[in-house]
């Protein structure tokens, strides 16, 4: 399936014209062709079919055949997740696009491993693997990032229904038998999840004083991206 987004798209029945990147991709790198179909989606829940009627290296005309709108999610997952360096956090916001999460905020802990001056540099680059993801997975609500804050920031801002918090604490509950107490999850639940340093002491009592539960996710230590892919697909399919 041919995928576009169109953010300047509103989700009615008149398509915009796609900016240069995303009509170079279509034309040079997919070399779409007159006839065929395109699923073009705008990340805010508007889907739309179209009909490319004529292409060449600087156009490309293209006609709306049928459109939908689907609705968010009745749980918000909202994913707070410690800035991991490298290339770890662009894979994370493909997988957490590819789950359904609403919302992802990066947390700068006292284990951080990205300094914080290097941030605003890659703003752009998450944005756009936002987008490939989107439409490499056709979901059509694009994960709202937020700008890297302060676990204490983060936990003082919230309005979620549930915290819960991924960690190798005492007392942690399998994450089944938290579920468990509430089969009918909605609003918004966030989940935490720390560097591969941990959560600091002082940072576990803010997440204690925050309201989380501490969950487990069995004996073995897991890295962030998989912590974080299981306990968001799990609530997506819960």
């Amino acid at each position: 399936m041919l995928r576009a987004f169109c953010s300047r798209w509103d989700g009615g029945d008149s398509l915009p014209e796609l900016d240069r990147e995303e009509r170079h991709h279509l034309v040079r790198v997919r070399r779409v062709r007159p006839g065929e179909q395109i699923e073009v989606l705008n990340g805010r829940g508007a889907i739309a079919s179209a009909l490319v009627e004529a292409v060449s290296p600087k156009h490309l005309e293209w006609r709306l055949e049928s459109l939908k709108q689907v609705d968010r999610p009745k749980l918000r997952r909202h994913l707070l997740v410690a800035l991991p360096k490298g290339k770890t956090f662009p894979a994370l916001l493909q997988k957490m696009t590819e789950l359904g999460v609403s919302e992802i905020t990066p947390l700068l802990t006292d284990h951080s491993e990205v300094p914080p001056g290097r941030v605003d540099q890659k703003a752009d680059r998450w944005e756009s693997v936002l987008v490939e993801a989107v439409k490499q997975s056709g979901n059509p609500w694009l994960p709202k990032l937020n700008s890297p804050v302060p676990l204490a920031d983060a936990l003082s801002s919230s309005d979620s229904s549930r915290r819960i918090c991924a960690a190798l604490q005492p007392g942690a509950l399998p994450l089944k038998d938290v579920l468990a107490d509430s089969p009918e999850l909605t609003g918004t639940v966030e989940v935490y999840v720390g560097p591969e340093g941990d959560f600091s002491d002082p940072e576990y009592a803010m997440l204690r004083e925050g309201g989380c539960q501490f969950i487990t996710l069995g004996p073995i230590v897991l890295r962030v991206e998989t912590a974080a892919s299981l306990v968001m697909g799990v609530l997506g399919i819960w």
